[in-house]
């Protein structure tokens, strides 16, 4: 299962864990666990996201030239020579 789909399944049982008649110390001990697995999820997948974001953002780099060797221009190829 992905994150995404395990962080809705936690979601729901989180929504369910006031009203499935457990003691009330089982659901406070299930709510407080519940929220800790939603919070790492959440944090998981917000590093991920940012991650993959500034992975996509490419830096065009140019590359360097030996001290000797003069530059080569080469002319534009969109423009005729005559």
């Amino acid at each position: 299962m992905s994150r995404s789909g395990t962080l809705m399944l936690l979601g729901v049982i989180t929504i369910l864990v006031p009203i499935s008649g457990f003691p009330s110390p089982i659901r406070s001990f299930l709510t407080t666990v519940l929220g800790v697995c939603v919070l790492g999820i959440g944090f998981s997948l917000r590093t991920r996201g940012i991650q993959i974001k500034e992975q996509s953002i490419e830096i065009p780099t140019i590359p360097p030239q030996k001290a000797d060797q003069p530059a080569e221009l080469e002319p534009p190829r969109n423009i005729s020579p005559i």
